[in-house]
């Protein structure tokens, strides 16, 4: 196995380690961490060097306020970053490995679908004023669900991931020739706190594979 192979292999066993099913994600870690242990590899040799891309997730003229909190849930999980482009109408853009940005905007799409439904459906039951507190709950929900799924990273994980983000962010900054702003706070909680709370429990049981459909133009892939 030669150098760049070896690279390679160790990042994907980061991706690996982040899968929902634990007895995976701990023995992706620790092989990745063997691995590292035996070639005598820091984090910054291993965080990815690989291509970035962009992707236009959709468009709006006006974007929903479900958009936003699902693009930034997608952020902070799954190894990309997210912007508005603003062009015609304005874009919802995904930056990343080639790799993970084709899982993202995969995992976005089906969150969103699902983050709709579900606010549609209890909007329907208890008006729409309470929509946005629902929406909340469901983004807290499942990212609770998430964080419970994932095992606490090792000293070798946590290293790997802060390179690989420092990496993405500069790569960023480069590609669009400045810094992106900070993303605009959430309004503070208040009103119905019971729809909240209902979408927390709504939004922990909502499951995403994060393994790509086989029939997926990027293959099967788990996230980083």
């Amino acid at each position: 196995m030669n150098h760049e192979s070896l690279l390679d292999t160790i990042r994907r066993l980061l991706a690996l380690s982040k899968s929902p099913n634990e007895h995976e994600a701990q023995l992706a870690a620790a092989k990745a961490a063997e691995l590292m242990r035996r070639h005598n590899l820091d984090a910054a040799s291993v965080a990815s060097r690989g291509e970035h891309v962009e992707e236009t997730a959709e468009a709006y003229q006006r974007v929903p306020y479900v958009v936003h909190l699902v693009a930034d849930l997608v952020d902070r999980h799954f190894f990309v970053e997210s912007f508005l482009a603003k062009k015609a109408d304005t874009e919802i853009v995904f930056y990343g490995r080639r790799e993970n940005v084709a899982v993202a905007l995969y995992v976005y799409h089906v969150l969103l679908r699902t983050f709709k439904e579900l606010a549609r459906q209890h909007c329907h039951a208890h008006g729409g004023h309470v929509r946005r507190l629902y929406l909340l709950g469901l983004r807290d929900g499942y990212e609770r669900t998430i964080e419970k799924q994932t095992p606490p990273p090792t000293a070798v994980e946590a290293g790997l991931i802060t390179a690989e983000r420092t990496q993405l962010k500069r790569a960023l900054t480069e590609h669009l020739g400045c810094e992106l702003g900070k993303p605009a706070k959430l309004a503070p909680l208040c009103g119905d706190r019971n729809s909240y709370e209902q979408g927390r429990r709504d939004g922990a049981k909502i499951t995403v594979n994060t393994a790509l459909p086989a029939d997926h133009p990027s293959g099967p892939r788990l996230l980083a």
